[in-house]
């Protein structure tokens, strides 16, 4: 039989791109006219952009550093719309890196994926820290509530309700002017 082989990229090397001191606008669009369709994986780090929906691919090593935070890239019309914002304010010679050799290539990818990690791990340990906050404070806020209630109750029942040994006594008192006390009624119950 046939070993299966992972099908081979179609490689999008067709982008138009302009800019500003501040922002790369760039579009990758489907390759002759065919739309990219699904939900492409898109991956934007400082100097590197990919576009991945099979059996298209697109990567760019780009001229400069941008801010990956406050860049966005959409889908439209079967095309992503990056809009980069530049970390420097500097008109850029070309969109892509001068000589970028294999060995440069892999070492960049890798740094950005191993960022992208690094920066994922940051915000789950963050969330995690924040619902781990939201818990206590919330705990406490309970406890706090529950405190109150059960002052609130010990301070209603110490001023407008007698003891339990008080309700005792008068409940044998009057079980006994009654007749039904179980017991000697001519002595107090031992309370």
């Amino acid at each position: 039989g046939a070993s299966p082989r992972a099908a081979m990229p179609v490689w999008l090397r067709d982008c138009s791109w302009r800019q500003t001191a501040s922002v790369v606008y760039l579009v990758v669009p489907g390759q002759e006219g065919r739309r990219l369709l699904g939900r492409p994986d898109v991956f934007c780090a400082e100097q590197y952009l990919k576009v991945h929906a099979p059996p298209f691919l697109f990567e760019a090593f780009l001229w400069a550093p941008i801010d990956e935070a406050r860049s966005t890239a959409r889908l439209e019309n079967g095309s992503v719309f990056f809009t980069l914002r530049k970390k420097e304010a500097a008109l850029w010679d070309s969109l892509l890196a001068p000589e970028v050799d294999k060995e440069k290539m892999q070492r960049i990818r890798e740094d950005a994926v191993l960022r992208a990690h690094e920066k994922a791990k940051e915000e789950t340990d963050a969330k995690a820290v924040r619902k781990q906050e939201r818990s206590k404070c919330a705990l406490e806020a309970t406890m706090k509530v529950n405190r109150e209630l059960a002052d609130s109750f010990l301070g209603c029942r110490n001023e407008r309700w007698p003891s339990v040994s008080q309700l005792a006594l008068e409940s044998h008192t009057a079980l006994c002017h009654l007749g039904l006390a179980v017991g000697d009624c001519r002595e107090s119950p031992g309370l």
